[in-house]
């Protein structure tokens, strides 16, 4: 997917994973709904049609943010909208978490692989989508309990268990002609 964060790309809160992780010669652009953010290239809220134009971007990386969105449908819709075409739309998103202790009243789902593809096919017209999850039983015991990556041994994280997945990802390519 590393080929994927090229051309235009939008993250929120911060370009964390467009540094890491994009093609060398990307434009970076940063939303956020808080405008104190001084990374923030675009100020709003993600769920209101009018923040994000049109086909402006290459890519969005969108990671562990769908579950703080009172509309997170509303959202896909506009980033959808905002992604030109042959780009991707890159998501994650919990299974199993804790309820943010800092943002209790903001925390609101959590999809399952299988959700969470309906989920973006329902708002999302004619994509490419590919879904995958991580996770096992150790990490999802290790997240409820507070327990950070540091904590457990290599081998407690090296295979994942579809039955106990801890995040979804899903990456979303939106077709180069209109869906027939």
């Amino acid at each position: 997917m590393r080929d994927r964060i090229a051309g235009d790309v939008l993250e929120v809160r911060s370009r964390d994973y467009t540094d890491r992780f994009g093609s060398a010669g990307l434009r970076s652009h940063v939303v956020d709904i808080d405008p104190s953010n001084q990374a923030a290239t675009v100020v709003g809220d993600l769920c209101q049609s009018a923040t994000l134009p049109p086909d402006a971007y290459d890519c969005v990386i969108l990671t562990q943010t769908l579950q703080f969105l009172q509309t997170p449908d509303a959202a896909i819709g506009n980033l959808w909208r905002s992604l030109r075409a042959g780009g991707t739309l890159l998501i994650t998103v919990p299974c199993a978490a804790r309820v943010d202790h800092e943002l209790a009243d903001s925390d609101l789902w959590r999809w399952t692989p299988v959700g969470l593809r309906r989920f973006v096919e329902r708002y999302c017209d004619g994509p490419v989508v590919h879904v995958e999850a991580g996770g096992n039983l150790v990490a999802t015991l290790a997240s409820t309990l507070g327990l950070a990556v540091e904590d457990l041994r290599d081998e407690d994280l090296a295979e994942d268990d579809p039955v106990f997945p801890i995040v979804a990802c899903v990456a979303l390519t939106k077709p180069t002609s209109p869906p027939s």
